[in-house]
This record gives C-alpha cells, sequence and structure tokens, in this order.
C-alpha cells in the first residue's frame, strides 16, 4: 500500500502552480525483495516540473519537497510518477496516478485520494489537494 500526499496550487493561463509534494506510506516496490529508495516525479501533461530527492530504504518517505510553475493554455492533466532509484541499473516504476485539470476549473479546490497504478494494479493511493490561486 504506497500513500504520497501531494498539496497543489494552480492559477490560470500565466500565473504560477506551486506543487507540494509531502510523504509516502506503506510502499510497496516493484521488487517484492527490497525496500525501495523512493522519488517522485510531477509532470504537467507529459513536461517534467518536479522531481523530489530519494530517500534511501523507506517504505515510508517524507519529502516535503515544493517547486513553482508557470501554466500556459491547453494543459489537460498533472501525474505523478513514483520511482525506486536505483544504483547500478535503470531506476523502477512503482507506480503513477493522474489528475485531470478539467475537474479543478470547475470546482476550484480539489482534494482527492487517487489510486496509484502499475501494470493496471492499483499498487497504493495518491492524495493530492489542489487550488485555482485567483
Amino acid at each position: 500500500f504506497f500513500l504520497v500526499c501531494v498539496v497543489l496550487f494552480f492559477e490560470m493561463a500565466g500565473s504560477t502552480v506551486e506543487v507540494w509534494v509531502k510523504s509516502a506510506t506503506g510502499l510497496i516496490g516493484p521488487d517484492m525483495f527490497d525496500v525501495p529508495d523512493p522519488y517522485c516525479r510531477v509532470y504537467l501533461d507529459n513536461k517534467q516540473i518536479m522531481k523530489t530527492k530519494h530517500k534511501n530504504n523507506d517504505k515510508s518517505p517524507v519529502w516535503d519537497e515544493k517547486t513553482g510553475v508557470t501554466l500556459t493554455d491547453g494543459h489537460s492533466k498533472v501525474r505523478f510518477e513514483v520511482m525506486d532509484k536505483d544504483t547500478l541499473s535503470r531506476d523502477d516504476f512503482v507506480g503513477e496516478a493522474e489528475l485531470e485539470m478539467e475537474e479543478l476549473k470547475h470546482l476550484g479546490t480539489v482534494e482527492r485520494s487517487l489510486p496509484l497504478i502499475r501494470k493496471q494494479k492499483q499498487v497504493g493511493i495518491i492524495f493530492v489537494s489542489v487550488k485555482f490561486l485567483k
């Protein structure tokens, strides 16, 4: 069971988006015999806007990291991709979740728990809070 707490603050086109990745808990990495070294990458559509530092051997990492990015027109989703850092090989994919921007446009502030998915199976939950700033 995997849990990442993320706080996002969105403004409309031309405004700043602040992304705050807080923590995770109960992380099960792709290799069941190894404790993961997790980090989270955040994408606005297909452009990476943030990457947290990895935490060594941690099933419940606390990242508590923030970043900002300027929005342009046409963004459709935010994707959270959790990875397991490896030293001698490529980093392993843990799971991902997406949040549709359309929902945010209508509600202004959204708090959701989203399934974290790997190979069409839920491998945890990611918690997000999103707010368009005026």
